[in-house]
């Protein structure tokens, strides 16, 4: 069953539905406050570092809550309009004065979604930042920290500080204990999701949470819609125990409810009819053994879509430490609802039992929910298109848009039908955007990359030329027109769409690249050498060393051997595994004479690349001249 933020998320191109599963999960935390005068904050707009691109998310939130004011911040400019009660402003997520002013002018904001770098540190110094300027009672979430576990985010699998999962998890074992720190003792509710993290505020208005009033159990039910079936595990005799029994068999119209003595934990379980349970609920204060847990025993009582609860309430203070039993259960759960981030990083890591049937852990004051449903949607870090939940998300996609769409709608739907390589789909999405009449760049992009694949070079060309009169300063625009152009023999039409789109995007080395070329084929080698060093300044440095040679090539051209050795051995510096710079030494050293050195650098040359028969005929060429050399008679 799909809610009404995903459906908003699917029309206006959020992927926080289907290479996410994060709608659903937002839907449990906010539908209860749609109609609220909220300020919802949320860090990152999308869209990277297009100023034209992004705040589908903004968006989704500004339908789905009606009253509300939205405020997104993103580190790059951003020219977008996204409709009535929004505002961007631009600034870093770690720039506290910069966050401190926003709250100023723009808040308090009562629900603050970090979708930002997702960098640990940054995730974590963003909490530290803002997490006490939220308004009591406001939800805090920090998602896709399944970054926890990405080397290239600050993530490990031991969990190293600062990392996003495991400063959480100790915020959710702290709870009601005093640490003397608002960014924990103001916490009153923690829910763990994959990969998100809601943290709830105190608020001195209302009562603190507690488990009885997650709204989790209101989707506890039987079979058939039938009657709950409940276990009640604790002291079922004592007047306290029918006490907090009741108050629990008061949620459901109707129940079937079994109890069981903490006596007889250790013993069989044999129920009757039923042997499966909706709901478990432990009175852990019951259990004065309680020094070690049964969670995986109760979780194999429960159904699919069932609920454990265990409650805390009045247990001794030592047995709630961190480093108590049931505290560092509770802390290794938390961290392995990842568990498919866990293991798409490190495959070889040890992940629990539960880890697939449990879906959401909720903390409160009074105790733990533990949500056992299938927990095993995809990583996307290894996103698995064939999965049954994504092809069942892909074809509500697919329905959603039949009724109700816009551009990023279709596109973002185009973009996820494309890559399950469903042709049919993504065409249909595709003509309809431009029956529609397409706006975006990235309509005009796919459309292009789709009649490439089609082989249909004809229409990719003429959806080139129409995307660069709608958008002249999108690079591959102008890469693609000015590749034309210059196959037909018009370098001077070429170079200046090529230097039109620099002027635009001057730190994109593809037009620097693409330049040297028309400028090589012109003979204007004086300006090639300029733009090519442009370009090898901007390439990343495992990349140079053909540029780097190309450099040395044009030097050797204009009869400068110098240079062309220095470019040379500058690309053997940045990469030592580039096997056609050393042939080009060679050649350098043999027009020096320097027959040692040649024979050291094509053999350097054969090592990298031993089958290559130009290589190996240079060097049995320079081991013939070394033997004529040793013969000749000496004077």
């Amino acid at each position: 069953m799909f809610d009404e933020l995903t459906r908003l998320a699917i029309v206006h191109g959020a992927d926080k539905f289907g290479y996410h599963d994060y709608t659903p999960n937002y839907f449990k935390l906010f539908h209860g406050r749609r109609e609220e005068p909220l300020k919802l904050l949320e860090i990152g707009v999308g869209g990277y570092g297009d100023d034209d691109r992004g705040g589908y998310s903004l968006r989704m939130w500004r339908d789905f809550f009606p009253n509300a004011e939205i405020v997104g911040i993103d580190i790059h400019a951003k020219n977008l309009d996204v409709g009535p009660r929004v505002t961007i402003c631009q600034g870093s997520q770690v720039d506290e004065a910069f966050l401190r002013q926003l709250v100023l002018d723009h808040g308090p904001f009562d629900i603050i979604v970090d979708d930002g770098s997702h960098f640990n540190e940054h995730v974590v110094e963003s909490y530290r930042i803002l997490f006490p300027t939220l308004r009591p009672g406001g939800i805090y979430v920090a998602e896709d920290v399944q970054t926890a576990f990405r080397e290239n985010r600050g993530g490990s699998l031991t969990l190293e500080a600062p990392n996003s999962i495991a400063y959480f998890a100790d915020i959710q074992c702290s709870m009601g204990r005093a640490t003397g720190s608002e960014l924990s003792d103001e916490v009153v509710a923690v829910e763990r999701f994959h990969n998100m993290i809601a943290l709830h505020k105190a608020s001195k208005d209302t009562p603190p949470p507690g488990v009885i009033t997650s709204n989790r159990l209101g989707q506890v039910q039987g079979p058939d819609d039938g009657p709950a079936r409940i276990l009640f595990v604790g002291s079922e005799g004592a007047e306290t125990g029918r006490a907090w029994t009741k108050a629990w068999s008061d949620l459901f119209r109707t129940s079937l409810e079994a109890f069981l003595d903490p006596k007889d934990i250790d013993q069989a379980i044999f129920f009757g009819d039923y042997d499966k349970f909706d709901l478990i609920v432990c009175n852990l204060p019951a259990f004065g053994f309680w020094d070690r847990t049964d969670v995986p025993d109760f979780f194999g009582l429960l159904e699919t879509d069932g609920v454990l609860v265990c409650l805390t309430g009045a247990m001794e203070e030592a047995r709630l430490a961190p480093s108590a039993p049931l505290m560092k259960m509770a802390r290794q759960l938390f961290v392995e609802v990842d568990h498919l981030e866990m293991l798409a990083n490190y495959p070889t890591a040890e992940v629990g039992p539960l880890a697939g049937d449990l879906q959401s852990i909720e903390r409160y004051g009074d105790g733990f929910l533990f949500y056992k449903a299938d927990n095993t949607y995809p990583s996307n870090f290894a996103f698995n298109f064939r999965h049954p939940r994504v092809r069942a998300a892909v074809d509500h996609i697919d329905a959603v848009l039949a009724e109700e769409w816009t551009e990023d709608g279709l596109l973002q739907a185009a973009d996820m039908m494309r890559r399950t390589r469903q042709n049919e789909r993504t065409q249909r999405y595709v003509a309809k955007i431009f029956e529609q009449g397409a706006t975006r760049r990235m309509s005009f992009l796919l459309a292009a990359d789709m009649a490439r694949e089609a082989g249909d070079i004809e229409r990719m060309n003429a959806i080139h030329r129409q995307g660069y009169e709608a958008f002249p300063g999108e690079f591959r625009f102008a890469l693609r027109l000015a590749e034309l152009e210059t196959k037909g023999g018009n370098l001077d039409k070429a170079e200046e769409i090529l230097r039109r789109a620099i002027a635009r995007r001057p730190r994109v080395r593809q037009l620097h690249a693409s330049l040297t070329g028309v400028l090589r084929r012109q003979k204007r080698w004086a300006e090639a050498l300029e733009a090519n060093a442009r370009s090898i300044r901007l390439h990343p440095r495992p990349e140079r060393p053909a540029l780097t040679l190309l450099q040395a090539e044009m030097h050797q051209l204009l009869g400068n051997a110098a240079a062309a050795r220095r470019e040379v051995l500058r690309g053997i510096a940045d990469v030592d595994t580039h096997a056609p710079s050393y042939r080009m030494l060679c050649s350098l050293e043999m027009t020096d004479g320097n027959h040692k050195a040649a024979a050291d650098a094509i053999d350097r040359a054969l090592q990298l690349d031993p089958n290559n028969a130009e290589y190996q005929a240079l060097k049995a060429s320079l081991a013939g001249t070394d033997r004529a050399r040793a013969a000749a008679p000496q004077r």
